[in-house]
C-alpha cells in the first residue's frame, strides 16, 4: 500500500470518527411498531355489576377497534423507571419514593420560592419528576413529560375480543348457605304447622270475611245508577267489618304476631349474613391481536429547567437518559397493566422502526396502522437527516436500544444556561482560590509554630545540667 493510499485511509478514518463524535448526542427518539399480544386484558373501561367492559375506541373512518390507553403505557414506563431508581439509589422526592402519582405536588418542601427556583429544585432532586413530569399548584409550575405514549390501537381486522364467565367457589360459603336453606325450610314447616293448628274460630272468621266480601261485590253489581243510599250502606258495611275485626278470637291475633316475629327473625338473619359472599359469578374480557404502538422520547429536555432554560449536571442527565431507555426495554418486554394476575399477555412478537435525531430536528411520526409505515418513515427520515433503523423482533430492538445507551442526551446551547454555567464556574474558582489562600496562611502559621517549638526546646536543653559519669 502506497503512502498516498495510507493518507487517504487515515482521512476516511478521521472523517468517520468526527462524524461519530457529532452523532454521539441524541435529540429525539421515536419507536413506532406493531406488537402482537394474545389473551390479555391490560386496559378496561370499568366494571358494571359483575361485568368488566374492555376498552373500545373509534377511528377516523368510524371503525371500532380495541385499544390500550397511553396513560396505561406511560404508567408502566414510570413504574419501571421508579423501580430502577429505588434499586440504584437515585434521587427521588418524598412523594416519588412511595410512587405517589402527584409527584412534586405532594412534596412541596423547598418549592416556596419563585417559579424558576422551584422548578430547578423539583427537577434536580427527583429522577421521576424530571422524566415523567408534574404539576405543582402553588407555586404554579408545570413540567411536561420527557416520555410520551399514544394509544396502543388494535389494527382493524387483526384483533379479536371475547367475554368469559367465571365463578368463585368457597367451601365455607357453601356450608353456610346449606345451613341457611335448612333453617328456612324448618321455619316454613313450623309456619305450616301453626297454620294447620289455627283454631276453628279463626277459620270461621276468614269464611265470614270471604262471604262478606262476596255479598259486598254482589251488592255493588246490583246497585242501581244514582242510588241515594249508597254511601250509607258503605259506611254500615265498614262498621260491621270493624266489629267483626274486634270480635276475632285471640288465637288469630296470636297467629299474626307469630308471623310478624318470624319475619323480623328472618330480617335479622339476613342482616347478620356477611356482606361479601364468597360465592359469586363474574364476567371478564379477553383480547388478542396486532396493535399499533407509538412513543416519543426527548432526551434534549432531560434536566432542563424550562422556566429559565438551564440544565442540571451532564452526568445526572446521562444517568437519567439510561434509566429511561432501560424502562422502554422493560415496558415492551414486560407490559404490566391490568388483570395480569389472571390474564398475563402472551407476547408473540414485535416489529417496527426506531427514528433517531442527533440534531435539533423533530423525528417524523406516522401511524403503524398503515401497512407500509416503515417504508414511508424511512423516506421521510432520509429527507430530514434522521437515522432510521428497522427491526423485526425483540433481539434487533434491544440491539438498537443498547447502541443508544452509548450516546448522550443532546444539550441545547441556551444563552441563559451558558451564562449561568460561566457564573457558576467563576464562583467555584473564587471558592477554590479562597481555600488555597487559607491553606497557604495555615501553612505559614504552622511553620512559625514549629520554629517557636524548636527554639523553646533548644533553650531548655541549654539550661539543663551536663551529664557527669
Amino acid at each position: 500500500m502506497t503512502t498516498q493510499e495510507n493518507q487517504q485511509e487515515e482521512q476516511v478514518i478521521q472523517a468517520s470518527s468526527s462524524s461519530g463524535d457529532q452523532s454521539k448526542s441524541v435529540f429525539e427518539v421515536a419507536i413506532l411498531a406493531r406488537v402482537t399480544w394474545d389473551l390479555h386484558s391490560l386496559n378496561n373501561e370499568g366494571t358494571i355489576g359483575n361485568v368488566t367492559e374492555p376498552r373500545t375506541i373509534v377511528l377516523w373512518d368510524g371503525a371500532r377497534t380495541d385499544g390500550i390507553s397511553g396513560e396505561m403505557m406511560k404508567h408502566i414506563h414510570a413504574y419501571w423507571t421508579w423501580l430502577q431508581a429505588i434499586a440504584e439509589k437515585k434521587g427521588l422526592c418524598n412523594a416519588c419514593q412511595n410512587f405517589r402519582p402527584q409527584r412534586a405536588d405532594a412534596d412541596r418542601q423547598g418549592l416556596q420560592g419563585n417559579n424558576a427556583g422551584a422548578m430547578g429544585i423539583a427537577i434536580n432532586r427527583c429522577v421521576l419528576c424530571d422524566l415523567h413530569g408534574f404539576l405543582v399548584q402553588r407555586p404554579t409550575i408545570h413540567r411536561q413529560s420527557v416520555v410520551e405514549f399514544g394509544w396502543v390501537v388494535g389494527v382493524p381486522k387483526k384483533f379479536n375480543r371475547d367475554i368469559h364467565v367465571h365463578a368463585r367457589h368457597a367451601v365455607v360459603e357453601r356450608g353456610s348457605a346449606a345451613g341457611d336453606r335448612e333453617q328456612n325450610q324448618k321455619a316454613s314447616a313450623e309456619a305450616g304447622a301453626e297454620q294447620s293448628e289455627r283454631p276453628e274460630g279463626a277459620a270461621g272468621d276468614e269464611e265470614q270475611e270471604q262471604g262478606a266480601s262476596a255479598e259486598a261485590g254482589a251488592e255493588q253489581s246490583e246497585r242501581p245508577e244514582g242510588a241515594a243510599g249508597d254511601e250509607e250502606q258503605e259506611q254500615g258495611a265498614s262498621a260491621e267489618a270493624g266489629a267483626e275485626q274486634s270480635e276475632r278470637p285471640e288465637g288469630a291475633a296470636g297467629d299474626e304476631e307469630q308471623e310478624q316475629g318470624a319475619s323480623a327473625e328472618a330480617g335479622a338473619e339476613q342482616s347478620e349474613r356477611p356482606e361479601g359472599a364468597a360465592q359469586m359469578v363474574y364476567h371478564r374480557p379477553t383480547r388478542s391481536g396486532v396493535y399499533a404502538l407509538v412513543t416519543l422520547f426527548q432526551p434534549w429536555r432531560i434536566g432542563l429547567n424550562e422556566v429559565e432554560y438551564c440544565y442540571i449536571d451532564d452526568a445526572q442527565r446521562k444517568e437519567r437518559y439510561n434509566l429511561a431507555l432501560t424502562a422502554y426495554e422493560w415496558t415492551l418486554k414486560r407490559p404490566d397493566g391490568a388483570m395480569t394476575t389472571t390474564r398475563f399477555p402472551h407476547i408473540q412478537g414485535i416489529e417496527g422502526i426506531v427514528l433517531i435525531s442527533g440534531q435539533p430536528v423533530p423525528v417524523p411520526m406516522l401511524s403503524p396502522l398503515q401497512d407500509d409505515y416503515r417504508e414511508k418513515l424511512q423516506k421521510l427520515a432520509e429527507k430530514q437527516g434522521v437515522e432510521a433503523r428497522k427491526f423485526k423482533d425483540f433481539a434487533e430492538l434491544l440491539c438498537i436500544l443498547s447502541d443508544l445507551r452509548k450516546k448522550t442526551p443532546f444539550r441545547m446551547p441556551f444563552k441563559r444556561c451558558d451564562e449561568m454555567s460561566a457564573s457558576v464556574e467563576k464562583t467555584s474558582q473564587r471558592r477554590r482560590s479562597r481555600k488555597d489562600g487559607k491553606g497557604a496562611l495555615s501553612k505559614v502559621s504552622a511553620g512559625a509554630e514549629e520554629r517557636e517549638q524548636v527554639e523553646e526546646s533548644e533553650e531548655s536543653l541549654a539550661d539543663s545540667p551536663a551529664d557527669t559519669e
